[in-house]
């Protein structure tokens, strides 16, 4: 699926989105990666703050001043602007129009058309009954009056056509500021309006307002024209440029200009130039950096309040708050943000490690908790930089596909913490898709083919058969791959030859998995889910539309779609609709944990819900099973041997190996047929060619047919 499509899909996901329900089955994730903070309003004794990325959004309310947020229910494109006006909270959203909530943010509703799919990014209270609105859809549009408090809208006719940016009200006049229009003025509650711009430069873009008493100040730049701040003294009729120090690289956007406690403060933000908060105490004339002492830098700043005489900014990094006007700052963000954008998830039997989605993160890094989110690690080595599109757990191995600053395939021997590169023989644009094991062969698919390695991993050998795939499963000791495009395709010698299965070529399959006894394929289309019944695909009635994910969990089938939909089945035939309360939208990627299914989103992070909630499930928890292959070793670390003590379940044939941190096989020390039950083998810190090998981290490796396992061993020389 195309990122354009994906976009899309994701878009009308949105506007399709229903408040969920007070009783909650999904439950978001706290993530390690707090979203982008856009705006913040206090409303009903709550502070309210919206985000934005990706064209994706949320609502989140704090009762503790700011301490810790949870999600109110909102999901939307995006946030740009926030009003409490009486009893009523005003959220304007870039794909969700404007949003209203009655009752302190517990349940929202959309306002009529025309503002019921705008991009509202002002509002502004001319009484308790008139409200002005603008709205910015990329291309000048009329400005929009409410007589009824808000219920009602309608475009003020003959009034100025704009991208507007930024409504203000100062002695009964109101001021309208957009992209190349300068400013608009209408001193009559905004029925009709008059060009006010003497003193500006031509055609600016007026971006932010300030009133202090009866002078409102503006933020002004344009192409060629440096961002300045403006002021004025006669509501607005004559304009005066007052700053005098801000750097000619400020940024090409003012998101926040206000008046408080008898200073000014410009937010600015962009894609280039000194972005941050700036203060001013002399009138707008000198300014100072505020948020060079930030935890994360000097972001650019979007959202801005003041909370019980502590500074409190909205920035890409989440929310910070200074008790000392920027000299030091804390982060503000406890609560549940769940990471912005995920894509790959893996539970390892401890820790749960996560990728960021490439396209809605903040943190382009692998990361992982033990404690069911509460806290988060980063990963070290090539992962710190680089998310992953998927993971593998083989052996005690995870092997991560990533991809950012580093692309290819990473192996971590210590849960997910630390992570060394792999994969000598792969392009350095390589787009990996997925990871599988099948017999001795680790493979790894990709947009133009099938990469194979068949040293754990150490080297890779391209092959463009099948065609580019997106997935990979196992059944019946046949290896499947899901290609897009391409149906189908199945393999019996661990990937290296393919024919087709069945009539799909042409075709794009998003995931492919094994279930009772079955195949089935999640076609990228609203043919949804097939089943290989042996000599043809069959439609199994799945409702999903563009199913993009497939998880076999518990003898159930769960099926994710690209339009945040969720189903699962039992029997491949008839289905549960699994949605309820989930509203992250797409889905990238479903996982298992010890206790909860897991949902990764495009944008909205991490979902979990119970494993006993599948249909069937038992609250009877099963006895922890034998292990099938059990490996220790000791003394460790050591010197100059150690003993690496083994126990089998059952006969079979075993193969012990040492290999070093990058995976390569150091020393062989077994490839045999061997009986179940206890078995001990020595190694004595030497390779294969008997040499001593050097002080380090190694990783003995055991593997029959049925089971892997391994454990890190430490040689101090």
């Amino acid at each position: 699926m195309s990122a354009r499509f994906r976009a899309l899909i994701a878009a009308l996901a949105l506007l399709c989105a229903a408040t969920p329900p007070a009783l909650a089955q999904w439950t978001r994730m706290n993530g390690p990666t707090p979203p982008p903070a856009s705006a913040l309003a206090p409303h009903a004794g709550r502070w309210f703050m919206g985000t934005d990325y990706a064209d994706q959004g949320d609502v989140f309310v704090s009762d503790d001043d700011g301490a810790t947020w949870t999600d109110a229910g909102l999901p939307n494109g995006g946030v740009a602007c926030m009003l409490s006006h009486g009893g009523t909270l005003f959220v304007g959203t870039y794909l969700g129009g404007l949003q209203r909530s009655d009752d302190a943010g517990a349940s929202w509703t959309p306002v009529g058309a025309p503002l019921n799919s705008a991009t509202v990014e002002a509002v502004l209270p001319v009484n308790a009954s008139t409200l002005i609105a603008g709205v910015d859809p990329f291309f000048p549009a009329p400005l929009y009056r409410s007589d009824d408090a808000g219920a009602t809208w309608a475009a003020i006719p003959g009034g100025p056509m704009l991208r507007c940016w930024d409504l203000a009200q100062v002695g009964g006049v109101q001021l309208a500021g957009g992209e190349d229009a300068g400013v608009y003025r209408s001193a009559n509650g905004g029925v009709t309006w008059t060009p006010a711009n003497v003193g500006l430069p031509a055609s600016c873009d007026a971006q932010r307002f300030a009133v202090d008493g009866g002078t409102v100040y503006l933020a002004a730049e344009n192409v060629g024209i440096a961002m300045a701040v403006y002021r004025s003294d006669d509501l607005g009729l004559s304009w005066t440029t007052v700053s005098a120090d801000l750097p000619t690289s400020i940024g090409d956007q003012a998101t926040q200009l206000v008046a408080n406690g008898g200073a000014l403060y410009l937010a600015t933000d962009g894609t280039f130039g000194a972005r941050g908060l700036y203060r001013s105490v002399d009138g707008g004339v000198h300014w100072t950096l505020l948020t060079a002492t930030l935890p994360s830098g000097a972001p650019g700043v979007r959202a801005l309040a003041f909370v019980d005489g502590d500074l409190v900014v909205g920035t890409f990094d989440g929310v910070f708050r200074s008790g000392d006007d920027g000299a030091t700052w804390t982060a503000s963000w406890q609560g549940s943000s769940g990471i912005c954008g995920g894509q790959a998830a893996l539970w390892t039997g401890a820790r749960l490690l996560v990728g960021n989605d490439v396209s809605a993160l903040t943190n382009d890094n692998v990361q992982s908790t033990a404690d069911g989110g509460l806290t988060w690690q980063g990963a070290t080595g090539p992962a710190a930089t680089a998310t992953a599109r998927d993971f593998l757990l083989r052996d005690g191995i995870v092997y991560a596909a990533l991809y950012g600053a580093t692309r290819g395939v990473s192996a971590s021997f210590d849960g997910g913490l630390s992570f060394a590169s792999v994969g000598v023989g792969m392009a350095s644009g390589t787009v990996l898709q997925c990871l599988h094991a099948s017999g001795d062969a680790l493979l790894a698919g990709d947009f133009d083919g099938l990469y194979r390695s068949e040293d754990d991993g150490a080297t890779w050998q391209f092959q463009s058969t099948p065609g580019p795939v997106s997935d990979l499963a196992t059944h019946d000791g046949r290896l499947y791959a899901s290609l897009y495009p391409g149906g189908v395709a199945v393999s019996d010698d661990d990937g290296v030859s393919w024919t087709p299965v069945g009539s799909l070529p042409g075709l794009h399959v998003n995931a492919v998995a094994s279930f009772g006894g079955s195949v089935y394929a999640a076609l990228n289309s609203s043919t949804g889910v097939q089943r290989w019944d042996g000599s043809a695909w069959v439609g199994t009635g799945c409702p999903a539309d563009f199913p993009d994910a497939l998880l076999e969990v518990d003898g159930a089938l769960v099926v994710g779609s690209a339009f945040g939909e969720l189903y699962v089945s039992t029997d491949g035939a008839t289905w549960d609709d699994w949605t309820a309360n989930y509203t992250g939208g797409l889905i990238e990627s479903l996982a298992a944990t010890a206790d909860d299914v897991l949902v990764a989103s495009r944008s909205r992070g991490f979902w979990t819900r119970p494993r006993s909630d599948l249909p069937g499930a038992t609250a009877v928890e099963a006895a922890a099973p034998t292990p099938a292959l059990a490996l220790g070793a000791a003394p460790n670390p050591f010197n100059p041997s150690t003993t690496l003590r083994l126990q089998l379940e059952r006969a079979g044939h075993l193969r012990l190996d040492i290999v070093d941190v990058n995976g390569r096989r150091v020393r062989r020390l077994l490839d045999r047929a061997v009986d179940a039950g206890p078995l001990a083998v020595d190694w004595d810190g030497r390779d294969d060619a008997g040499q001593t090998v050097a002080t380090g981290v190694y990783l003995a490796r055991a593997r029959t047919a049925a089971a892997g396992v391994s454990v890190k061993l430490v040689l101090l020389q």
